[in-house]
Order: structure tokens, then C-alpha cells, then sequence
């Protein structure tokens, strides 16, 4: 049996396991997925863009040059995208902007919306990654957890040179 599953039986599995992936994440548009474990790293994460785009009267503008970031819940619904969007009505014309958000910061921007939060789905190019909490945590009570244990470690590293 071939150890090595292919990048088409991996975004089939998936997608197959997570339906509600569809909903944000075309599976025609991806190429290849990854599972990750949530890390404090992946707070850090931007979605931004900068540019001119032509717009319509009711158009959201989105980038295809920067990362779509999808906050879900633990039936996959979307609680939020974190940037780029922008909506609005508009005149024909042009709309110059440039806009960022982390994840961290569109937690802060949820309030309390964000306990909500179980997936955090990023989605660059062809590739989509999956991240989510340790089995039994919530996102925002396993970040905490990982924080915290940080803080523990800087410290015993501080003790050490004491």
C-alpha cells in the first residue's frame, strides 16, 4: 500500500469530512490542504490588500493577491472573514485603499462573538489550511493555554540565568 496519499485524495477527504468548507472554499479552486494544530503563530496571520479596483454600485472588493481568512464555528458556519473587504455603495469609478487585519485583531473586532470561533480557515492561492483547537478547547481557550505556557517557559528560562 502507497504510504504517500495524494494532494487530490487529501482535498477529497477533507472536503468529504468538512462539507461545510464548500460553503467559502470552492474545492474546485484547491489543489491542496493542510490539518494544523492552532498556534500563537497563526494569530499573527494578515489578510491585506492594496490597489485600485474598478467598482460597481454594491460590490465587495477582495484581492485575489492576499490570503481569505475565515473564522468558523463548530458547524463550520462563518462567524467572520478577517480583511480584506469592503462594501458599500459606489459610484462607477475607482476605489483606492489598502487595509490589514490579523486574526488576533478580528477576535478583539468579534467581542464576544469570538468564543464562537472553532476553525480558522486560510486560504492562499490553491492551498487551504485548516486550523484548528486541540479536541476538547475551545480556539480562544486553547490560545490561552498555549500563552500561558509560553509565559511559563520564558520564565523558567529567566530562573535559569538568575
Amino acid at each position: 500500500m502507497d504510504k504517500q496519499i495524494s494532494k487530490v485524495a487529501k482535498v477529497e477527504a477533507l472536503y468529504k469530512e468538512r462539507p461545510w468548507l464548500e460553503k467559502c472554499f470552492p474545492k474546485n479552486k484547491v489543489t491542496q490542504v493542510r490539518v494544523k494544530l492552532a498556534g500563537l503563530e497563526m494569530i499573527r496571520m494578515e489578510a491585506c490588500a492594496k490597489g485600485i479596483f474598478a467598482t460597481a454600485i454594491d460590490t465587495v472588493v477582495r484581492s485575489e493577491n492576499a490570503p481569505k481568512i475565515a473564522l468558523l464555528d463548530q458547524e463550520g458556519k462563518l462567524v467572520c472573514w478577517v480583511g480584506p473587504t469592503r462594501q458599500g455603495r459606489f459610484l462607477a469609478g475607482f476605489v483606492r485603499y489598502f487595509y490589514r487585519e490579523s486574526v488576533a485583531q478580528a477576535l478583539v473586532r468579534l467581542g464576544d462573538k469570538a468564543n464562537k470561533v472553532t476553525f480558522v480557515v486560510v486560504s492562499f492561492f490553491e492551498e487551504l489550511t485548516l486550523h484548528k483547537p486541540k479536541k476538547g478547547f475551545t480556539l480562544l481557550d486553547w490560545l490561552a493555554r498555549l500563552e500561558e505556557e509560553a509565559i511559563q517557559s520564558l520564565r523558567q528560562e529567566e530562573e535559569a540565568l538568575d
